[in-house]
C-alpha cells in the first residue's frame, strides 16, 4: 500500500493507535494540522459517529466512505456512498448539514482502469479468457473453488488467470487444481496490475466486493459471488442492471454454477456486448473528480 501511494505521489504516516478510537481519532486531527489538510476522508467500520466528531472537533471537516448506511448516526460533513442501491433514506440519522454522495456516479476509480479503457473497445467473438478474482483475503477459499468449476472448460481452450489477493493463503491450491484440471493460465499472487488483467478478459469470476465499479468501468462482463453479507446488494443491483450475474451465496451448488454460468456467458458474445454496454455507461470513470470538486466548493463555503 505504501508503494502505491508513493507512486501517486502522496505520503504514508503509521499511526500507533488503534484503528477508530479516541487515540486515532486526536493523532489523525493533529497529523491534519500539522500538514494543513483540507479534509480527513475516512473508509471503514470503524469509523463510527465518536470518531467522526472527535476529528472534527479537532477542527477539521470529514468526507466518510460508506456502503450500506449501517453506522447508526452520521456525522461527517459528506457521506459518499457510490452502490447503485444508495438512497437517501439509508441515511435518516445524518445531520442537517451533511452532504449525501450517493450513486455510481461518484464511483472512484484508479487512472490506471481509466487508462485500459480504450483496450477494451470491442467484444471478442470467440472469448476463451476468463479471469478469477475473490478479494485481498478470500476467507471462504473462493479462488480454489472456482478454478476447480472451471476444470470442465480445460477442453474448450479456456485460459484462466487467478488473482490471489495479499492476504489469501490459497495460492498454492489455485496452482494445484490449475494442474488437475489441466488448465491453461497462471496464478498471480497480491497483483498490481489489475487494470491489465481485466482489459485481457472476457469474462470475470469475482467477489462482489468494489472491484465491480472496476469491472463495470472496463466493460467486462463477471460472474459475481457473494462472499458477504455487505456485498449482497451489490450483486443484486448490478444483476438487476443487466452488468452482471449473481451467482449468489456460496453453498454445494456453487461450483456447478459457476460452471454452467460461464461457459454460457463465453458462448454468448450478444450478452457480453450488452454487459459491457451497460458497465461503461454506468461507470463513466469521473466519480472521483466529481467528489474533489464538491470537497472543494465545500471547503469554500460555496453550495455544491
Amino acid at each position: 500500500m505504501e508503494g502505491r501511494l508513493a507512486s501517486g505521489g502522496m505520503k504514508a504516516a503509521v499511526l500507533n493507535a488503534a484503528a477508530g478510537g479516541s487515540t486515532d481519532a486526536r493523532k489523525t486531527a493533529a497529523l491534519g494540522r500539522e500538514i494543513g489538510a483540507s479534509w480527513v476522508a475516512v473508509d471503514g467500520y470503524a469509523f463510527g459517529a465518536a470518531y467522526v466528531a472527535a476529528v472534527r472537533s479537532g477542527g477539521l471537516p470529514v468526507a466518510q466512505i460508506d456502503d450500506n448506511g449501517v453506522a447508526g448516526r452520521y456525522e461527517a460533513e459528506i457521506v459518499i456512498n457510490a452502490n447503485l442501491h444508495a438512497r437517501e433514506d439509508l441515511y435518516p440519522t445524518a445531520g442537517r448539514r451533511t452532504r449525501l454522495l450517493l450513486g455510481s456516479r461518484f464511483a472512484m476509480i484508479r487512472r490506471e482502469f481509466l487508462e485500459r479503457k480504450a483496450d477494451r473497445k470491442r467484444v471478442r467473438a470467440e472469448a476463451g479468457r476468463i479471469l478469477v478474482t475473490m478479494g485481498g483475503a478470500d476467507p471462504l477459499g473462493l479462488g480454489p473453488t472456482t478454478v476447480r468449476a472451471l476444470r470442465g472448460l480445460a477442453t474448450a481452450g479456456v485460459e484462466v488467470r487467478t488473482v490471489v489477493g495479499p492476504a489469501s493463503p490459497d495460492g498454492a491450491r489455485c496452482r494445484e487444481e490449475m494442474r488437475a484440471a489441466s488448465l491453461r493460465g497462471e496464478v498471480i499472487p497480491a497483483a498490481e496490475n489489475m487494470a491489465e488483467h481485466m482489459a485481457w478478459a472476457d469474462v470475470a469470476v469475482a467477489a462482489a466486493g468494489s472491484t465491480c465499479w472496476e469491472m463495470a468501468c472496463l466493460g467486462l462482463p463477471a460472474l459475481l459471488v457473494v462472499a458477504a453479507d455487505n456485498q449482497a446488494p451489490i450483486a443484486a443491483s448490478l444483476h438487476e442492471a443487466g452488468i452482471a450475474l449473481n451467482l449468489g451465496r456460496p453453498d454445494r451448488t456453487l461450483a456447478s454454477r459457476i460452471a454452467a454460468a460461464a461457459e454460457g456467458l463465453l458462448n454468448d458474445a450478444a450478452a457480453r456486448r450488452e454487459m459491457r454496454r451497460r458497465g461503461r455507461k454506468l461507470i463513466d470513470g469521473r466519480g472521483a473528480e466529481r467528489i474533489v470538486r464538491t470537497l472543494m466548493k465545500r471547503r469554500k463555503g460555496k453550495v455544491a
